[in-house]
């Protein structure tokens, strides 16, 4: 059996590419937000939902999408273009052991908070919820 972490980075993987493609104001970067006007994401939980007479399993993984910048409305679009594009696909990556099926927003954009420095960024952050098959079983 594949190591699941490397499937679930892969799977994350996607779903950043995916989210890249809506154009936002910075690169998606995996982890923690990056200093200034930055995006980032990283999955928070997972495990199967089911398992079939194959020996597949579908797995649901629970991805945060947080952002900040300068400015409040930049950030609040970003992130919800990116909850618009992902949510309404019709067609989702697939992996030489896994494809993604489905993608449902957790919890909409919301104000975090406001850096109390000289930046005084505006944060604000998500979740998804990525619901993906893995051909390769227990």
């Amino acid at each position: 059996m594949a190591d699941l972490t490397s499937v679930f980075d892969r799977v994350l993987n996607d779903v950043i590419d995916m989210a890249q493609a809506t154009g936002p104001y910075a690169n998606i970067v995996v982890g923690s937000l990056p200093a200034n006007n930055g995006l980032s994401m990283t999955y928070t939980s997972g495990g199967p939902m089911s398992t079939d007479f194959k020996k597949g399993i579908s797995y649901e993984l629970s991805v945060t999408l947080n952002g900040k910048h300068s400015s409040q409305s930049v950030v609040l679009e970003a992130l919800a273009a990116i909850h618009r594009a992902l949510t309404r696909t019709k067609t989702y990556p697939r992996g030489a052991d896994y494809q993604i099926n489905d993608i449902a927003t957790i919890s909409a954009p919301v104000y975090l908070e406001r850096e109390q420095n000289t930046n005084a960024q505006w944060l604000y952050g998500s979740s998804l919820r990525v619901r993906f098959y893995y051909f390769g079983g227990y």
